[in-house]
């Protein structure tokens, strides 16, 4: 199956390309926070069986038999995430550069591809961003907010892959050595995933991400 293509989120990516070209101009660096996306806990029991009934043998006195109750509560939800929902450790992820959708713009895109026979879904934006130097030192590339996608959860199978698009300075604009990109993915139910990623390339600020969506081209 192809991936899905979102003319609204086409623009909105334009968009962002464009707001990232007029920061540049003005040089006014913001804060991104992210957080994973919290779903609410569920918490159950099991309750034991009913009691056997009394079992009697012919020409002796009926003597109940019954069997020992048992309780049991189910795992702590604080670490399980909802049903369907992608782990980092199921997903090849990546990063490249893209093809800006604005003249002069720049834009790389990290991938979030199923390895083999997972189908899982993601969605919410990316936390705890922070842009990294060879030696693990974060950069300052003036991060600002995220945009929210329109979908907020993206079907991740064979053939069906979710990105996050992050729009930067213009090309040629003199960058900074950036070598991995580090952030926690959402993962509903729980605290989310933490990855790191190789970046392909240095570059310069403001930088802007989207939120986890479907490819637009």
């Amino acid at each position: 199956m192809a991936p899905v293509r979102h003319r609204d989120a086409r623009a909105a990516l334009a968009a962002l390309s464009c707001t990232a070209l007029a920061l540049t101009a003005c040089g006014t660096p913001v804060s991104l926070s992210g957080s994973p996306v919290a779903a609410p806990q569920r918490s159950g029991q099991v309750t034991a069986p009913p009691a056997a009934p009394p079992v009697t043998t012919p020409g002796t006195a009926s003597t109940p038999v019954s069997t020992p109750a048992s309780t049991a509560t189910t795992p702590s939800s604080a670490d399980v995430p909802a049903q369907g929902w992608c782990r980092a450790g199921e997903l090849a992820i990546s990063a490249d550069e893209g093809v800006a959708p604005v003249a002069q713009g720049r834009v790389f895109v990290i991938r979030f591809a199923a390895r083999r026979g997972v189908a899982c879904s993601v969605g919410g934006a990316l936390g705890e961003v922070a842009f990294l130097a060879q030696d693990g030192t974060p950069l300052d590339v003036g991060l600002g907010e995220a945009y929210a996608p329109e979908t907020p959860e993206v079907a991740v199978a064979e053939g069906l892959e979710a990105v996050v698009y992050v729009t930067t300075a213009p090309a040629g604009t003199p960058g900074l050595p950036v070598a991995a990109v580090r952030f926690t993915l959402p993962v509903k139910g729980t605290k989310g995933d933490p990855v790191t990623v190789a970046w392909p390339a240095p570059f310069a600020g403001p930088t802007r991400l989207t939120g986890l969506m479907a490819p637009v081209g």
